[in-house]
């Protein structure tokens, strides 16, 4: 009985929350609002992508944005963001009227969508942030989601709360992200972009200084050739260290261990998936003549791409990490989970939109035939100076396409 009752007053509070929610809708001024509201993806703390993100939002605004946290742990650690504020919808009872009290002070609502409004990961955040763009298209804001990616979508409450959005207005940040989008909802208010964290700001940072200043001086004093590493921690979902290993001394074979030094950059520190467990254990691992260096503290976005600027070739697993290598105009090939992965289908849209040479693999492939990499790794290495170049010449249109993710609603948007 107790129970019973606990579900009925749990559900009426939901009511009454959603209830006094529209009539603040309803009631709220319209005036005298200038500031942006930003919701990050929510998760657990870690995702250095989504710092990237973030940081690119916020750069883009000029700084005239506050920033949400929505959901269970914040994606970034608030410290790492620039001076901006920070609010955290706390309320367990009315969580939907609270939002509501604090959206009628902004003029803009963004939800940055990255690769979860499809429903991948956790479709109850979706449909909780799809409810809220509800109540601010009621506020009368401008409303959009940024910055996102979306693939087959097979949940049906998830694609009926899309539908229900009047106003908002979606910029994917890919062509083949655009394209399924197109498919299942009207290609109204549906803009091609790219991702925003292509317009993170440059910054200092302390990744370059004390220890690995020294090993990297050392290195380049040898002549040797700097190969950054970044394994994705999810790779042990489906494939074995030994695996992972045993591709990378391909590749190190090729090259020749005297002339190379290898760099593992971590640029995920997510629990259960971390980039820097698994670096630490294939570091350990590999043979006492490579030369090897991992970072004992962690990073940020900005460590990341300050110390891919020192580095002659990458090989990537992650997406954002793939978009660091293209900032920084370092030459990478990126590996992905597998053949089906749903991950690696907006790595293959960004390549394609950003109209470059880029190679990719599955892992599937990648471990079946490693000496294909290391031929690649190779080519790179000859054609560095070329490749580089060619990035940096991609990169003008990529960051403008970027900038998109905030114009104005009304003025048309390049396809």
């Amino acid at each position: 009985m107790t129970r019973n009752l606990k579900k009925i007053i749990k559900f009426l509070v939901r009511i009454v929350d959603r209830l006094l929610a529209f009539v603040w809708a309803f009631l709220a001024p319209r005036s005298a609002r200038t500031r942006t509201l930003i919701i990050p993806p929510t998760g657990s703390t870690g995702g250095l992508g989504d710092q990237s993100l973030l940081e690119g939002c916020i750069h883009l605004l000029d700084g005239q944005c506050d920033v949400l946290f929505v959901g269970y742990v914040s994606i970034v650690d608030e410290k790492l963001l620039p001076t901006c504020k920070t609010l955290r919808l706390n309320s367990k009872f009315f969580p939907f009227l609270e939002f509501v009290r604090i959206a009628s002070r902004y003029k803009q609502l963004a939800v940055v969508g990255a690769d979860v409004m499809f429903g991948q990961y956790s479709p109850e955040n979706v449909l909780k942030m799809l409810q809220l763009l509800r109540f601010a298209e009621r506020l009368g804001l401008d409303t959009r989601i940024v910055s996102f990616s979306w693939l087959t979508c097979e949940n049906t409450a998830i694609i009926q709360a899309f539908k229900k959005l009047k106003c908002t207005h979606f910029f994917l940040r890919d062509s083949m992200s655009r394209e399924a989008f197109q498919s299942t909802f009207s290609a109204k208010r549906t803009h091609l972009v790219s991702d925003v964290a292509f317009c993170m700001p440059e910054r200092k940072s302390e990744a370059i200084d004390g220890k690995f200043s020294v090993w990297l001086g050392a290195a380049k004093a040898d002549g040797h050739i700097i190969l950054g590493i970044n394994l994705n921690g999810a790779l042990e979902r489906c494939f074995e260290q030994q695996q992972i290993e045993a591709l990378l001394n391909s590749v190190i074979d090729v090259l020749g261990s005297e002339n190379i030094s290898v760099v593992f950059i971590p640029h995920d520190y997510r629990k259960g998936i971390s980039d820097q467990d698994l670096s630490q254990r294939v570091a350990n691992n590999m043979a006492q003549t490579v030369n090897r260096y991992l970072f004992e503290r962690r990073l940020s976005a900005y460590d990341v791409r300050n110390v891919l600027r020192q580095v002659d070739i990458a090989i990537s697993t992650r997406f954002h990490f793939t978009v660091s290598c293209l900032c920084s105009a370092t030459p990478s090939l990126f590996i992905g989970q597998s053949k089906d992965s749903r991950y690696d289908a907006k790595v293959q849209g960004l390549v394609r939109d950003c109209n470059l040479k880029l190679k990719s693999w599955s892992m599937d492939e990648a471990v079946a035939a490693p000496s294909a990499i290391a031929e690649e790794v190779f080519r790179l290495k000859n054609f560095q100076a070329q490749m580089a170049s060619e990035i940096s010449s991609a990169l003008a249109d990529t960051v403008a396409r970027a900038k998109q993710n905030f114009s104005p609603s009304g003025r048309k948007i390049s396809d």
